[in-house]
């Protein structure tokens, strides 16, 4: 009976604590982030290549942005690849790195981290398929908005 009792009593302090603002050490990181995605190809005789993904602004480390993504390949010709872009825009010009993933299986891995003062003021990102044949893109899906600035894509 005493071990119950006190179990609420720590539960109901705990509550207290929440309700009344009072935040833990780990709970006070200054870090920014989200989830972003699906992001899409236009459809290739019914297959989409696909990216998800996150971003991480954290202030705590000298401000360092990280923009993660999974790029998968699930249905394509052998001659197509999965193929992510991602625009990093600065105020002064933009820089895009990209990833492919040719293949059914599994998926392919992007990271790229900036740090200050290289923060960019948006970043977007599109899926389309590589064309092997050809050494170009083809099948693009449209830039989708994924951090920064609305408006500076």
């Amino acid at each position: 009976m005493h071990r119950s009792v006190r179990l609420l009593l720590s539960l109901a302090a705990a509550s207290a604590a929440v309700v009344a603002g009072i935040a833990s050490p780990v709970a006070a990181s200054t870090a920014d982030e989200d989830s972003w995605g699906p992001v899409y190809s236009r459809s290739y005789d019914g297959a989409r290549a696909m990216a998800v993904g996150h971003w991480k602004l954290d202030e705590e480390h000298g401000d360092e942005l990280t923009v993660k993504a999974r790029l998968y390949d699930k249905k394509s010709p052998p001659w197509l690849c999965a193929y992510l872009q991602v625009n990093f825009a600065f105020y002064d010009g933009e820089k895009i790195h990209s990833a492919m993933k040719c293949g059914p299986n599994g998926f392919t891995s992007f990271a790229r981290v900036t740090s200050s003062p290289d923060i960019p003021s948006s970043v977007s990102a599109r899926v389309c398929y590589w064309d092997k044949k050809t050494a170009s893109t083809k099948k693009c899906g449209t830039w989708t908005y994924l951090y920064g600035e609305a408006g500076q894509e």
